[in-house]
């Protein structure tokens, strides 16, 4: 299923999801590294329930991989 599609079937909001799992997020973390790694990753996709998300950089991805993906 496409974003679009999921978003036009009523079944969410994506602008509002994403807001709200960023406010989650940003209460487990520094508002540094909140700030430098977390708060520009943007939904790329969402297929089967799971939200595929891009970085701005390879190293970026990589390193939120490595130390965010517990979150």
């Amino acid at each position: 299923m496409e974003h679009e599609d999921f978003i036009s079937s009523g079944n969410i909001n994506i602008n509002g999801f994403w807001q709200n799992v960023l406010d989650e997020i940003a209460k487990e973390l520094s508002a540094v590294s909140f700030d430098v790694w977390i708060k520009n990753l943007a939904i790329e996709d969402i297929k089967e329930n799971v939200v595929v998300l891009s970085a701005e950089t390879k190293s970026a991805k990589n390193l939120i991989l490595k130390n965010y993906k517990d979150i």
